[in-house]
């Protein structure tokens, strides 16, 4: 909320501005809104050279209603603005929040590695694993969903009985899926919830209740054939493997990296900045 109150004020500010008094032929007034003047040089630049009359008005006009539209609201908001409101102290804050957050972004990206060591990963997971229980099975498996009608079907269905990946069969089967199929997994390290699977099978094939027992099936109905093979699962409630939250993983430890680079350098800049005298605390 305090941010909306902070993006109002600025507009205010930017809106309050005294608007140039320039009624020329050659910057011609577009629109007016009390006291906010909308002029033709505003949109210099918004419409595309070479574009015919009849688009340049329409966009004009869009861009002019818009504009309108929107400076009713900002009066409207002026109007309400709270008593206790320092809209030039809100402004200074939040272009201050906004030099600030530049600077961090140009240190993160100039300092800090992005590279994660594999050792690094498998710390952190053990460390942290018992925060990964699952809330849903997971599945590493080969399934595939393509219409009845689908041309080359018999020998595709050959080249699934005896795929292995990096085998010419899989290479043969992943272009045939590429083609025809509504669906398809052939990768077989990457993990699935059982929800995202169960979506693209007819409603009951795969349960909570049944999926232990569900190892390899081929099945139709009136449209589509199905083909599934389980290679490993995850029951609701286990410890998700690292495979499965690598990327989450990722994400925290450079979160973590970006949070302790910023706070080491704001300690290192201050330190050097006491020591050349150019802080003086004034506290007991």
């Amino acid at each position: 909320m305090r941010l909306l109150y902070i993006i109002i004020a600025l507009s205010c500010w930017i809106a309050c501005q005294p608007p140039p008094e320039d009624g020329s032929a050659e910057n011609k007034l577009l629109a007016q809104v009390f006291n906010k003047r909308l002029y033709e040089s505003d949109l210099k630049g918004m419409i595309p050279e070479g574009l015919g009359e009849e688009d340049s008005i329409m966009i004009m006009t869009a861009f002019v209603n818009k504009w309108a539209k929107e400076a009713v609201l900002l009066h409207e908001a002026e109007q309400n603005i709270p008593e206790d409101w320092n809209i030039d102290e809100l402004v200074k804050d939040y272009r201050s929040s906004l030099i600030r957050h530049n600077y961090e972004q140009a240190l993160v990206e100039e300092r800090l590695a992005g590279d994660i060591d594999p050792k690094e990963l498998e710390r952190f997971y053990a460390r942290n694993k018992e925060q990964y229980q699952l809330e849903t099975p997971i599945l590493r498996c080969h399934f595939i969903k393509w219409p009845l009608e689908a041309e080359g079907r018999r020998e595709a269905r050959e080249w699934w009985e005896k795929c292995t990946k990096d085998s010419i069969s899989y290479q043969n089967l992943l272009e045939y899926c590429n083609l025809y199929a509504e669906a398809h997994v052939l990768e077989d390290s990457t993990w699935h919830t059982l929800e995202d699977l169960a979506a693209a099978l007819p409603k009951g094939t795969l349960t909570v209740d049944n999926i232990r027992s569900k190892k390899e099936f081929t099945q139709r109905d009136d449209q589509y054939e199905y083909l599934f093979r389980k290679f490993e699962m995850v029951n609701k409630r286990e410890i998700a493997p690292l495979s499965y939250i690598e990327e989450q993983a990722r994400r925290f430890i450079l979160k973590q990296r970006k949070e302790q680079l910023i706070e080491d350098t704001r300690n290192e800049m201050f330190d050097e900045q006491l020591k050349a005298k150019n802080i003086r605390l004034y506290i007991d």
